[in-house]
């Protein structure tokens, strides 16, 4: 597979900062960009029980994630705003035979709305004990300069992570945002 450098790179660029907020959340932030020619961007994640379609706010994707009877999380999916998700069992591969090869490893994809050649992936997974605790993840909508960020909302207190809207070689910032309700 051609990568940077080449003279068709199928991924020009990536990069990935992760942030770890109490209790029990972690906020991905991916920034990518693909060769000429590349039609199908997305990004991958890897869970082993099948993702369940959860109620995030509008324009955003949350799956919940039960393992052997127990609730074990969800991702919510902030960008690219409007993303498209499948999911698709990976191991072992269905040999057809109902029943004898059980599905190990479950895959959601994150596609893009547009064919943009750069793009920028926000997802929050939130560790709660119960479908009911998961933080309403949300897009925050930056009004002046080149940022972008997701407000946590939870019964315990809101939170907020900022990233810079840089290439996938820029540092971004993290601004940490935390508000107690009593």
């Amino acid at each position: 597979m051609p990568g940077p450098g080449s003279a068709n790179p199928l991924v020009a660029n990536w990069s990935r900062e992760i942030f770890y907020l109490l209790p029990n959340y972690v906020v991905v932030y991916d920034r990518s960009g693909i060769g000429s020619g590349v039609t199908d961007q997305f990004l991958a994640f890897h869970f082993p029980a099948n993702p369940t379609a959860g109620a995030p706010p509008s324009g955003e994707t949350r799956y919940d994630i039960n393992y052997n009877g127990t609730y074990a999380g969800a991702i919510t999916t902030v960008l690219p705003a409007s993303a498209t998700t499948t999911t698709n069992p990976m191991y072992p591969a269905n040999d057809g035979v109902s029943g004898s090869n059980p599905v190990k490893v479950w895959q959601l994809q994150v596609r893009p709305p547009n064919s943009n050649a750069n793009q920028m992936w926000l997802n929050v997974f939130d560790l709660a004990a119960s479908s009911a605790e998961v933080a309403t993840a949300s897009k925050i909508n930056v009004t002046a300069g080149a940022a972008a960020g997701t407000l946590l909302a939870a019964a315990g207190g809101n939170q907020a992570v900022l990233v810079a809207r840089s290439s996938a070689q820029s540092p971004t910032a993290y601004l940490p945002s935390r508000r107690r309700t009593t």
